[in-house]
């Protein structure tokens, strides 16, 4: 299954594919980038052993819950989107509160 997300950041469509069975998200992509196919870890059957993130999105709204990466581990971290500005160092992040700090 497949749907066309036109409501985005960046004004350009977000496509994504879903599992027609369950309805969990197994892809996204966006024209913006076409190099980049964005695939949700959890499906990833050994998700950590061989595979790293490499980008982290959206960090203010980021759940509470969701544990910090490694700073050493992730290579980019946006306060939104992937082409918006990057989280500096005690800026971007929630403060365990559910509160954006900024």
């Amino acid at each position: 299954m497949y749907y066309t997300d036109r409501a985005t950041q960046s004004g350009q469509p977000l496509y994504r594919a879903f599992c027609k069975i369950c309805g969990s998200k197994i892809s996204a992509t966006t024209p913006l980038n076409e190099d980049i196919i964005s695939v949700p870890a959890g499906i990833l059957d050994e998700a950590g052993l061989e595979w790293v993130p490499q980008k982290e999105q959206f960090c203010t709204s980021k759940a509470a819950w969701v544990p910090e990466f490694a700073r050493d581990l992730v290579a980019q971290r946006f306060v939104k989107g992937p082409f918006g500005e990057e989280v500096r160092e005690g800026h971007g992040m929630r403060d365990g509160k559910g509160r954006g700090k900024m």
